[in-house]
């Protein structure tokens, strides 16, 4: 995550990025878009899908925070039926640009630099075929809003990739589209249950009265 300041009104906000990963990301604590698994599976090696959306309503006059979460997805995670690890890499990667015009009829651009700030969230897993892990007592509150404090946190390391991959998306967006109720929950040991949806799916599952 990266904080930085707007002192006038802003007209538009524009935001481009990508990911070696999957990637999602924030501003002032609000999702960017509906689209899930970004920046997609493409072949990497020649192609890397840029992401653009306006984020004009996020953007707030005073502090403001840019922030992502960023997992392994296909880049460096299980793929395929050999179920094989860093296909493409071996370090995720994040780059995005946040453009502002401002009343003043001004240009701010908020880059991914060296300003940036990174710490480990309370998702300790997230791979597309072993699925998730979450602990949320690691939970980072407010992570992505302005006036955190991120002194603790570990600065990014700036990496130098050829840009000339880059390109627009190439096929319609990977969005929820349907909401399931399990037709059966076992639990086959303290503490731990299988839900059954009737049918296979891609998705999440929501969890409500957890407990402490």
């Amino acid at each position: 995550a990266s904080s930085f300041k707007v002192d006038e009104d802003v007209r538009r906000a524009s935001l481009r990025f990508t990911a070696h990963g999957i990637v999602e990301v924030f501003v002032n604590g609000a999702r960017v878009g509906e689209d899930e698994l970004l920046p997609g599976f493409t072949a990497y090696r020649k192609r890397l899908e840029v992401h653009a959306f306006d984020v004009t309503d996020l953007i707030v006059r005073g502090d403001n925070t840019l922030g992502a979460l960023l997992s392994d997805g296909w880049w460096r995670g299980q793929h395929s039926s050999a179920r094989r690890t860093d296909s493409y890499g071996s370090t995720t990667a994040l780059l995005a640009e946040l453009h502002l015009e401002l009343a003043s009829g001004a240009v701010m651009v908020v880059p991914t630099d060296g300003s940036w700030r990174s710490t480990p969230s309370h998702i300790l897993g997230a791979d597309v075929i072993a699925g998730e892990v979450h602990d949320l007592r690691r939970r980072v509150v407010d992570w992505c809003k302005a006036g955190v404090d991120r002194k603790d946190w570990d600065p990014v390391r700036l990496a130098d990739y050829d840009n000339n991959r880059l390109s627009a998306p190439l096929g319609p967006p990977c969005r929820r589209v349907e909401e399931l109720r399990p037709v059966a929950i076992r639990e086959f040991r303290p503490g731990r249950h299988v839900v059954d949806f009737g049918q296979n799916i891609n998705g999440w599952v929501r969890l409500t009265d957890l407990g402490p």
